[in-house]
């Protein structure tokens, strides 16, 4: 319906995801009430223009709004006319856009201290006398990571002083009207897959144990990214490790952390749980460059494996190669997806062209999906047929659009 009104779409798509956190419905208040008060907010959408979108940007910046929420409130734009591009209502996206080509990202880059800078803080406030009745505060809050809700949130119940261990799963919270109030991380409600991700309990002593190892926790998707990790800081600081240069920087940190470690412990206990909440998320939306980054990612797997001494090893190798397969199907979806501005015959040859090199040949005759579904999607690589690659590809975006529950649970069990 192209006759809607920038907030009245941004209304219909607030309403239809209605069921969240009580956080979130003040956030969409305040987002509805700046749309509103904008000269966008009463335009029709169908008249809505890339230039459109960037002059409001710009009006949000000289009207002395931050670059975090004229971003924040960007995102939440460019997922509501995701959805009347998905209804049919219009043919682009005008927030699909880089904001920093248009308002100057004046954030900084956070760097975290030194163990020495840590030392100077915590020994300048506990000399202050105004600051110093907070030492005991601040001193948690560096030593754990605690976000300062989830701190002023805690009892004595989510602390297990035995283990050394805290549990986080609700945190104190404000609200102008209302006071402070509790609110939890997730719920029962069905909206959501729970999956849980994890090995036997168990501890590599040496290196060799933990390299022969590892391709089972590479399988439980628990070597690829820093969450749910305590990495020894002397260890960080010696090799001078930090997150490279590009995006999905976690993976590289994690795989330059354990090249060379010599001792590894793993907990079947989940001590921590993520939501992938938005379908526009950072590892699910439309990339031009995705398949160049799945290559380069294949890259240092093989060259982990090889410097390890494992090439031959076969479960290593079929976990390395049945993990590229996965990740090339992705890749064929997402050229099949709708905003990839290919045509059906460049989709078609550029599908043709991943499919056929001798990486692609390679782990589509060695990897062994666990289930049938996956075996059946990596026929289009076994055959080398793009057309039938491209129609799958147009199926899985399809599902992963319009039913991210299915997707996800169609994922779980691949």
């Amino acid at each position: 319906n192209g006759k809607l009104t920038v907030s009245e779409l941004y209304a219909r798509f607030a309403t239809l995801r209605g069921n969240v956190k009580r956080s979130t419905r003040g956030s969409r208040q305040y987002t509805a009430k700046l749309i509103a008060e904008d000269l966008l907010g009463a335009k029709l959408i169908s008249g809505v223009k890339l230039s459109d979108a960037q002059e409001w940007a710009v009006r949000m910046k000289a009207r002395g709004y931050s670059y975090g929420l004229v971003s924040n409130i960007k995102r939440s734009l460019k997922a509501a006319f995701h959805m009347a591009v998905s209804d049919g209502w219009l043919q682009k996206n005008p927030f699909d856009f880089a904001l920093s080509t248009v308002i100057k990202n004046e954030n900084k880059t956070r760097i975290a201290l030194t163990e020495e800078q840590e030392q100077i803080l915590l020994y300048t406030i506990k000399q202050n006398k105004r600051y110093g009745q907070y030492y005991d505060d601040i001193l948690i809050l560096l030593k754990t990571g605690l976000r300062i809700g989830e701190f002023c949130g805690l009892t004595i119940n989510d602390i297990d002083f035995e283990n050394g261990l805290i549990n986080i799963d609700h945190q104190l919270c404000w609200a102008t009207g209302s006071g402070f109030y509790i609110d939890t991380y997730y719920g029962d409600d069905g909206r959501h897959l729970s999956e849980k991700k994890y090995q036997p309990t168990k501890t590599y002593d040496t290196q060799e144990d933990f390299r022969c190892g590892a391709w089972k926790l590479f399988d439980e998707n628990l070597l690829y990214t820093p969450w749910n990790k305590l990495f020894l800081r002397s260890r960080i600081e010696d090799l001078n490790l930090r997150f490279r240069p590009t995006f999905w920087d976690d993976f590289p940190f994690v795989l330059d952390y354990i090249t060379d470690v010599e001792r590894v412990s793993n907990t079947e206990q989940c001590y921590y749980h993520f939501i992938r909440q938005r379908s526009e998320s950072e590892t699910a939306r439309w990339r031009p460059d995705m398949y160049k980054k799945r290559e380069e990612e294949h890259g240092w797997m093989l060259d982990l494996y090889q410097h390890w001494g494992l090439q031959g090893d076969a479960a290593s190798m079929e976990m390395v190669q049945r993990r590229y397969a996965e990740r090339l199907i992705g890749c064929i979806e997402n050229v099949c997806n709708p905003r990839c501005t290919l045509s059906r015959n460049e989709k078609l040859e550029e599908i043709s062209r991943m499919i056929s090199t001798e990486r692609a040949r390679v782990a589509a005759s060695v990897a062994h999906p666990h289930s049938r579904m996956m075996r059946m999607m990596l026929e289009p690589i076994r055959s080398c047929n793009a057309l039938l690659a491209y129609e799958e590809g147009r199926f899985i975006s399809f599902v992963k659009r319009h039913n991210t529950k299915m997707f996800a649970t169609l994922k779980a069990r691949r």
